[in-house]
């Protein structure tokens, strides 16, 4: 069975040189995956990317459709996404990747999550992932339920949580769900660097150590033969083909790829 990859994309400033920078890992996870094991890439362009630029972003990316969502509404825009999805999974797998900073994803994805839970959709990519846990000013643990109980991989870039978009009380919303979320699920990616000690449990679960993201020297963790517990652990870092091909690996080592 095809996939189907269906990539929203938020917002962006230079789209054309966003393709080579390490943000666009997902973007070259789908190519690769589809190059493998056919398909097709379907991008949906919202909020800032609503404009006809997307258009050039999207067939320089090798998109095959093109959807806009005129509208700045995060609900609006996600419905038209679950619809898609929900229609497509009836025929193909369905793979939703979110491409993005911590300003796009949230309402992209914060309430949103249905859409991991509409049936045939195998797997979630998210980078940046750790702000769906926040902006919807309520407890957020049952987003990372929802999760738990989908085949997903958490990008988890450390940065996020040095963001000081956040209050004291999303801060604490956001370590508490990523903390609830598998280990078995957890793929760390993010530049190395300090991260605050309210986050420290978090860089460790996803790979850290100490006071810091040692991204690069955990760079082969995925490449050598390991326990699940220790794969799971690894940080990445590095250029967009490293990253692209440590998270192929860890799909294939949890059966996530078909």
């Amino acid at each position: 069975m095809n996939w189907r990859v269906l990539l929203p994309v938020g917002s962006f400033r230079d789209p054309l040189d966003w393709l080579d920078s390490p943000q666009s890992a997902p973007l070259a996870l789908a190519r690769q995956m589809i190059q493998q094991h056919g398909g097709d890439l379907a991008v949906i362009g919202y909020g800032a990317a609503q404009d006809l630029s997307v258009l050039q972003w999207a067939r320089e990316a090798g998109a095959s459709e093109v959807f806009l969502v005129r509208t700045e509404a995060g609900t609006e825009a996600t419905a038209i996404v679950s619809a898609l999805a929900a229609q497509w999974a009836e025929e193909t797998q369905v793979c939703v990747m979110a491409l993005g900073t911590s300003d796009t994803v949230p309402w992209m994805l914060g309430s949103h999550l249905g859409w991991a839970v509409v049936p045939g959709i195998r797997s979630v990519m998210v980078h940046d992932a750790a702000s769906v846990t926040v902006r919807q000013g309520r407890p957020q643990g049952w987003q990372a339920e929802l999760l738990v109980r989908t085949p997903a991989i958490l990008l988890l870039d450390p940065r996020f949580f040095r963001s000081l978009y956040l209050t004291v009380r999303q801060r604490q919303h956001a370590t508490q769900a990523a903390m609830e979320i598998p280990e078995h699920h957890l793929l760390g990616l993010g530049q190395p660097g300090p991260v605050l000690r309210p986050y420290r449990k978090v860089a460790l679960k996803v790979g850290g150590a100490g006071a810091g993201l040692d991204a690069r020297a955990r760079l082969g963790a995925l490449s050598n033969p390991q326990p699940a517990s220790a794969q799971a652990k690894s940080v990445v870092n590095g250029s967009t083909e490293e990253i692209t091909q440590a998270i192929m690996k860890f799909l294939l080592a949890k059966d996530l790829l078909p």
